[in-house]
């Protein structure tokens, strides 16, 4: 996703770098089945294996935080995947630098419109499904 996403400019290469980074990472407790067919996986069983088996590797918020970043991973590529055409990611409140510096304003990252206009596709993830479930093949390795 990070590749893809950030490069394409479908979200801040860096936000696209941390979701992909947690994603490799957490995944990669997987075996080699088990990453073929993912539609016996909910994100949530998989980020538990990810702390049982690594939790001497990271400390508690380490892994807190690649949980959530894993579950807004597959958010967004559900999001994406439903309707490439209108996704648009959400990012949290700046604030500004100009004349209404001081105000917080949200910022949204839309990308759905751009990428059909650059006629490229948006693999990444909306929601809240936190016990979704893959069907085989969603998640490439």
């Amino acid at each position: 996703m990070g590749a893809h996403a950030g490069d394409r400019g479908m979200m801040l290469a860096a936000t696209a770098t941390a979701l992909s980074v947690a994603v490799r990472n957490v995944f990669g407790v997987l075996s080699d089945d088990e990453r073929n067919d993912l539609s016996r996986l909910t994100v949530a069983d998989v980020v538990k294996r990810f702390n049982n088996k690594r939790a001497k590797d990271f400390n508690s918020s380490s892994l807190k935080e690649y949980g959530r970043r894993v579950q807004r991973a597959a958010d967004l590529f559900v999001g994406w995947r439903d309707d490439p055409a209108n996704f648009s990611i959400k990012t949290r409140m700046t604030k500004g630098n100009d004349a209404n510096a001081g105000k917080t304003t949200p910022t949204t990252e839309s990308r759905g419109a751009a990428a059909d206009r650059r006629g490229t596709s948006a693999p990444t993830m909306s929601g809240g499904a936190t016990r979704h479930r893959f069907s085989s093949g969603q998640i490439g390795s």
